[in-house]
């Protein structure tokens, strides 16, 4: 059995601890981060992951800040993103997609219970073109 490991990185406590209370549950490694800026420094050291899920609005160095320093790094090789926000700008949306985001989850919109199917789904997806 392939154990998948996933970065959440989620400024509100109880968000997080939801999120990874559920997936691990599930047997998936996750590492929980604060701010773009502890996710930055724990990709450059060198840690994959095989799905990122991405607040937009975080304190230190936001999603989309994170993003551009992943891209402008070169080395850093990012996994899929799924977007976790209540932010309805789609410019910055659509700003976070050119940078590599691929998917949008509207946290006010979904029960921890349907987040795991959305990130099977990425899992399941990504080992089939592996």
């Amino acid at each position: 059995m392939i154990i998948s490991s996933l970065l959440i990185v989620e400024d509100e406590p109880f968000i997080l601890d939801m999120y990874e209370e559920v997936l691990r549950r599930q047997m998936l490694r996750v590492t929980g981060v604060r701010n773009g800026e502890e996710a930055y420094h724990l990709l450059a050291e060198g840690a994959t992951f095989d799905v990122i899920l991405l607040d937009i609005m975080l304190p230190k160095t936001s999603g989309v800040e994170l993003l551009e320093m992943i891209k402008d790094n070169g080395r850093i090789i990012l996994p899929p993103v799924i977007l976790i926000t209540n932010l309805p700008d789609k410019t910055v949306i659509d700003r976070c997609f050119a940078l590599g985001a691929i998917g949008t989850i509207t946290k006010s919109e979904i029960t921890p219970g349907q987040l795991l199917p959305i990130v099977q789904k990425i899992l399941d997806k990504k080992e089939a073109t592996s």
